[in-house]
């Protein structure tokens, strides 16, 4: 688990595949769309909302079908949060995942307007995400019943094209783990997986090896950025539903990954 090359004190190997996960975009030129979501994106009504657990923390990778006069397809995000832009009509909503929901289906009626749902598990056996912390350009989530931990960075810049440029500093942060150039919600983004390896006290064995998942997805001039951290035996499952939820991802949820702005 040593192996790989030194970097700032910490030793990198790279994942391509983990456990079987095949991760798309992987030695491919072309950026991928890897989105987990698909249609009801530009409509002028919005339906969104959360899936939740009783104590109110956000359901992560919980599968939202959209019915009706239009369908599509959504996965909650690391918050709960989920959305789709429709045309007025009539809708319907189901909700499955590793846990039960209630209601697991529900009818939205004639829609003139917006409406925003919530959606709550009545069980365990899903993974669900805290805030531990908030600032204004991001946060920290807590992930259970796996206690991994995911940072939330928005980086802003002076222009969309800075904004993209921003990966190859990223990239250039672990050299000896390559980026997957991809799509996610329409917008350029990037994905690794890398094992990351400390020394103990003064160099001493046998030190601390932890597994990173990083989703980057470039909106307009700024870069939204998610860093989770698992213990180097976490599933190809959670591996997949954490892949998952980054490429979730929409702009709309950028208000709940930092702490509310000051007003000018």
């Amino acid at each position: 688990m040593r192996r790989g090359r030194s970097f700032g004190g910490l030793v990198i190997r790279a994942l391509g595949l983990a456990a079987g996960l095949s991760i798309a975009g992987c030695g491919t030129d072309e950026p991928q769309d890897v989105s987990t979501g698909f249609g009801a994106m530009a409509g002028p009504l919005t339906i969104s909302g959360h899936l939740r657990d009783p104590a109110g923390n956000g359901v992560i990778g919980g599968r939202i079908a959209l019915d009706g006069d239009s369908r599509a397809l959504r996965f909650s995000a690391f918050t709960g949060a989920f959305s789709f832009h429709v045309e007025p009509g009539t809708y319907r909503l189901a909700v499955s995942g590793g846990c039960s929901f209630e209601p697991a289906s529900l009818g939205l009626g004639n829609l003139t307007g917006g409406v925003a749902v919530e959606v709550v598990a009545t069980d365990a056996g899903c993974l669900t995400s805290t805030v531990s912390s908030a600032n204004t350009n991001g946060e920290i989530l807590t992930v259970d019943p796996i206690g991994a931990y995911i940072r939330v960075n928005i980086g802003s810049y002076a222009d969309a094209g800075r904004a993209v440029a921003a990966f190859d500093d990223i990239a250039s942060e672990v050299p000896d783990s390559p980026i997957r150039r991809v799509i996610i919600g329409g917008q350029p983004a990037i994905e690794r997986t890398s094992l990351i390896w400390s020394p103990g006290p003064q160099g001493t064995s046998p030190g601390n090896t932890m597994l990173y998942v990083e989703t980057a997805i470039a909106v307009a001039e700024q870069v939204v950025r998610f860093q989770t951290q698992l213990l180097p035996d976490a599933t190809a499952d959670t591996i997949g539903r954490l892949l998952d939820a980054g490429r979730s991802f929409t702009p709309d949820q950028m208000p709940e990954l930092h702490a509310p702005l000051s007003p000018p």
